[in-house]
């Protein structure tokens, strides 16, 4: 994310701002997500797939396969009700939110607040309308990306998760219209432009690896409580900052 110069999230909105960066970034992430899950690295998926655990489902909330069995999550873990463990979970989580201080950055033009709030019925549509579709899945970007390269070079529909990309891009050129934001932004240094493919590819790699991007970990697995999003969350954040110390505070 740090050598792409944004997750796959923020990579794809800024494409739509005119960020010449991000259009190298999107393209070798999907380019690499493509190949990662379709083409020349499927092997390598293939491999840790079969290290796949899966346990007995112990709610109705789940969406289990045919055996009745889902992926691990807090509630299997301790074999409890799922609404008891995100109570607890949203509990501690808004806990932290309000009692840690971060660092004092430039407020947006909306609150952080008002944010989350909008967040909110935006990622509860994503359940609802991709499982209306028969994806089982909510909010997600890498697929997107996958879909959409499959779509231009093999005919493939454009699917769910494919339109929720382009939406993002569309999005994220309104909003920049509208404040005046738009711009064709060129890298003082060519370099960068290789650094950003090269950062994109890591994405797409591990963003299907690691069994999503960080907005499908984010906004979907760690909703479910599952222990694979909690995980990839953790190392997510772990790899940023590392990443971040060795390009920006290493020589500080």
């Amino acid at each position: 994310m740090v050598l792409a110069g944004g997750c796959a999230s923020g990579t794809t909105y800024r494409v739509g701002e005119g960020n010449t960066t991000s259009w190298i970034a999107a393209f070798s992430f999907g380019l690499t997500a493509w190949a990662t899950k379709k083409g020349l690295f499927a092997p390598i998926l293939g491999w840790i797939s079969g290290y796949t655990v899966k346990v007995p489902s112990n709610s109705s909330l789940y969406v289990a396969d045919k055996a009745g069995n889902v992926g691990p999550t807090l509630a299997t873990l301790i074999h409890v009700n799922p609404w008891i463990v995100m109570v607890i979970f949203a509990v501690l989580l808004l806990l932290y939110l309000v009692l840690t201080k971060t660092t004092q950055r430039p407020e947006s033009k909306l609150k952080w607040w008002v944010i989350a709030l909008l967040l909110l019925p935006i990622a509860m549509f994503g359940f609802w309308s991709s499982y209306r579709s028969g994806r089982l899945y909510g909010l997600g970007i890498t697929g997107g990306w996958i879909n959409i390269f499959q779509s231009f070079t093999t005919g493939v529909h454009l699917n769910w998760e494919g339109a929720e990309v382009l939406a993002v891009i569309i999005g994220g050129l309104i909003a920049a219209l509208i404040n005046n934001e738009f711009k064709f932004r060129i890298p003082k240094r060519g370099v960068t432009y290789l650094q950003t493919f090269i950062g994109g590819a890591l994405l797409g790699f591990g963003a299907v690896f690691g069994g999503g991007c960080n907005i499908g970990h984010f906004f979907t697995g760690i909703p479910q409580l599952a222990l694979s999003s909690i995980i990839a969350g953790v190392f997510f954040i772990l790899g940023n900052w590392f990443m971040a110390w060795i390009m920006y505070q290493r020589r500080s």
